[in-house]
């Protein structure tokens, strides 16, 4: 079933987060981005039925594509998010920031509850970190 959808900023690219019934063994659970012009599904990550995934942000030249996961399954870990990257010469997104970035305060960690933004020239990522509590 596909649990949440966007469109990117031009209409063309479809971003959809699928999570299938635990009994289903034919869907792979992932982020899914579909181009309708060259009619191609890319699965950009595959996730555990435990892991959460929230919808890309795509830079304005549309080459690269940033989203937050909770990745740890763990009890301890379920507060954990990681910001992921992909571009067309990945074969999956990969991890590009967590929670043990150089120069990030201790006591701090990375927040999903702020919008991940491109850099008009797309050199740089916006996000958010706060306070462990």
């Amino acid at each position: 079933a596909v649990s949440d959808y966007n469109f990117s900023t031009g209409g063309d690219t479809l971003f959809f987060v699928r999570r299938p019934h635990s009994t289903d063994s034919l869907l792979e659970a992932g982020l899914f981005m579909y181009t309708a012009k060259d009619r191609q599904l890319t699965n950009i990550y595959t996730l555990d039925l435990k892991q959460k995934v929230k919808l890309p942000v795509v830079s304005e030249d549309n080459r690269h594509i940033v989203f937050y996961a909770s990745l740890d399954t763990t009890e301890q870990g379920k507060d954990n998010v990681s910001i992921l990257y992909y571009n067309q010469y990945l074969d999956k997104a990969k991890v590009l920031i967590d929670n043990t970035l150089k120069g990030l305060a201790k006591d701090w960690k990375i927040s999903e509850n702020r919008a991940l933004i491109f850099s008009n020239s797309g050199h740089r990522l916006f996000f958010g970190i706060a306070p462990v509590l």
